[in-house]
């Protein structure tokens, strides 16, 4: 009888080791996916939509299985070493069982919660477009619940009051393990929705960038040039050397500055389609590594400088949701009669 137990559990975990091959495949692609979800798309009106949504889940989901799969391995590996004490071979054996038994679980919880969580985004993307749709939103999730409610929450309550006595308080742990899971599950999807936030921040950030060129010529023109800035504002400050020794300030708003972009989106939305004609302006999906905002900015500076050493001081402002970055950029500058020395003439940051 031992040899036929010993032989079935090494099936199952050699069964189990093959799952854990294809739920850690599952894994990488899906973090992949995740990954250029959060770094390449964003739209027009919202930070997060039905692809961010759905991709958060779905990570959510496999790490939590390959998690599960992985305690389960480790523990039945732990039941192959030598322990010259029963209870603790017993002990061993028995907690592999119970992580073997955590894996069907977890598979029955995320398959529940999947439902409950994707329905309702789908029913979203059906239906919010439309000027019934938050009548038929709100009307289709109730309905949801309802049944929810009535097949599995009130019969399990129903037995689980039945069965619970003064000599039988076991159902208390049992609740007490599957609220464990749901802490678990809810803690993930917080850690994960940080952490794709920040990624969409980082992936705004990286595609910004600030040049500045002065050319020494008679005029010594001065051209600023910012990439993918939102609402930005530049502060010029001249600080001279000699009499008068009042300084210069220039401040810019956006509205100063010499605005051009390219942008590519897409809408589901059809021109032609008369149901939802008054939706044309509702959110865009925008892949941000092919959006481009471009601020343009000229100023002949001759006029500002004085003889002998001149500072030139910038502050770049971007204003945007997403970023507060400040660029500052600070040259001097010397004017020597016609004769005009920079130190450095071109500047170009990624902020």
């Amino acid at each position: 009888m031992g040899i036929k137990n010993e032989t079935d559990r090494t099936t199952r975990l050699l069964i189990t080791i093959t799952f854990f091959g294809g739920t850690w495949y599952l894994l990488r692609g899906i973090i992949n996916l995740w990954g250029k979800t959060f770094s390449e798309i964003v739209y027009t009106k919202s930070i997060l939509n039905y692809e961010h949504i759905v991709s958060i889940w779905l990570l959510v989901v496999m790490v939590i299985l390959t998690g599960t799969v992985i305690i389960y391995i480790y523990s039945e590996f732990k039941t192959y070493q030598y322990l010259p004490n029963k209870y603790d071979k017993e002990k061993s054996i028995n907690k592999a069982d119970r992580a073997f038994n955590d894996i069907f679980n977890m598979i029955k919880k995320l398959k529940f919660l999947s439902i409950l969580i994707l329905i309702p985004v789908f029913l979203i993307m059906l239906f919010t477009q439309i000027k019934m749709g938050i009548f038929l939103l709100i009307f289709v999730v109730e309905l949801i619940l309802v049944f929810i409610y009535m097949f599995f929450i009130k019969e399990k309550l129903k037995n689980q009051i039945k069965r619970l006595n003064l000599q039988q308080m076991n159902v208390f742990p049992k609740l007490r393990d599957k609220f464990k899971h749901l802490e678990l599950i809810t803690y993930l999807l917080v850690f994960v929705f940080i952490v794709s936030i920040s990624l969409i921040v980082i992936s705004i950030e990286g595609n910004q960038e600030v040049e500045m060129k002065i050319n020494d010529t008679k005029k010594i023109p001065m051209e600023i040039l910012l990439n993918n800035y939102e609402k930005p504002t530049i502060e010029i400050n001249i600080i001279r050397e000699k009499r008068p020794t009042s300084n210069v300030k220039i401040d810019l708003e956006e509205s100063e500055l010499q605005k051009s972009f390219i942008e590519v989106y897409e809408s589901r939305i059809s021109k032609g389609n008369f149901l939802l004609k008054e939706s044309e302006d509702e959110n865009k999906k925008v892949p941000i590594s092919k959006n481009k905002y471009f601020y343009k900015y000229n100023l002949e500076l001759e006029e500002y400088l004085l003889e002998g050493e001149n500072f030139l001081e910038i502050y770049i402002q971007n204003n945007g949701n997403a970023s507060k970055k400040t660029v500052h950029i600070v040259t001097p500058i010397y004017k020597e009669g016609e004769k005009i020395n920079i130190p450095r003439e071109n500047f170009k940051i990624t902020p």
